[in-house]
């Protein structure tokens, strides 16, 4: 059984896993008495532009980046190829993290002590950084 079986209950019992979990998603996603009624979106907690230092460009450049907080990393892969230069991290999460970028061709970014905090009871306020690699 694939993910996307077990995703959307198929199987010998997925009916019923399905409709139970969709009933419960309902249930408990719609009208809270203990709290508000988030939605079901992820703000990022860091944007990252990722440029080269001379040009400003999107760096063109496969690369990977890390944010973490304490034992918590987060890890997302970028492609060369890509049109525009952000990168999102950190999906509603708040901390202080230490962000780093790595590019082949470029030296490696680091930027330490980058603040998430909440916007509200169910999502945080997005940062925005700049990474300017240098070769």
């Amino acid at each position: 059984m694939g993910h996307r079986d077990k995703l959307f209950g198929r199987g010998p019992r997925g009916a019923v896993t399905g409709v139970v979990g969709l009933l419960l998603l309902v249930g408990l996603g719609g009208c809270n008495s203990l709290g508000p009624a988030c939605t079901d979106i992820l703000m990022p907690g860091i944007r990252l532009f990722v440029v080269d230092s001379v040009s400003g460009a999107a760096v063109a450049a496969d690369g990977h980046v890390i944010a973490s907080d304490g034992a918590y990393a987060d890890t997302t892969f970028f492609a060369a190829a890509r049109q525009v230069p952000d990168v999102y991290v950190v999906e509603d999460r708040p901390g202080a993290y230490t962000v780093q970028v790595t590019a082949a061709g470029y030296a490696a970014w680091e930027r330490r002590d980058v603040r998430v905090t909440r916007e509200d009871e169910c999502h945080v306020r997005t940062m925005s950084l700049t990474a300017r690699l240098a070769r």
